[in-house]
């Protein structure tokens, strides 16, 4: 990486460390309508929603299952997912609001997500 690009980078990392601080979602809220909370790592706002659902597995069966689902934007502005399952709604539900905030999400733009948020 270069200085030039390094420097920029904590330039914007700044300018993003202004957003506010978002009320933690409920588990309704998740599963109705989604929320928006503010990502710790990457300084910008993530989409994120809930959907019970279920998922096959050969040797046993259909499972019952939560996905949460974030939606964010890469550096062209497209949307981008990441989605993720739980086995307890109570699980999902945690991960959302204690450890999704901190992990590194694949392609996110953080200036891209920052000025142009969903949801």
């Amino acid at each position: 990486m270069s200085l030039t690009a390094s420097l920029a980078d904590q330039a914007e990392a700044h300018e993003l460390q202004d957003q506010p601080e978002l009320p933690p979602p409920s588990l309704e809220q998740l599963l109705t309508s989604g929320a928006t909370i503010s990502h710790y790592v990457h300084l910008c706002p993530l989409y994120v929603w809930m959907a019970h659902g279920s998922f096959r597995c050969k040797t046993q069966g259909s499972h019952a299952c939560y996905w949460v689902y974030a939606e964010y934007r890469d550096r062209r502005g497209a949307s981008r997912y990441a989605s993720f399952r739980f086995s307890s709604a109570q699980q999902a539900l945690d991960f959302v609001r204690f450890r999704l905030a901190a992990i590194s999400l694949p392609g996110i733009s953080s200036e891209q997500t920052h000025r142009r948020p969903l949801g």
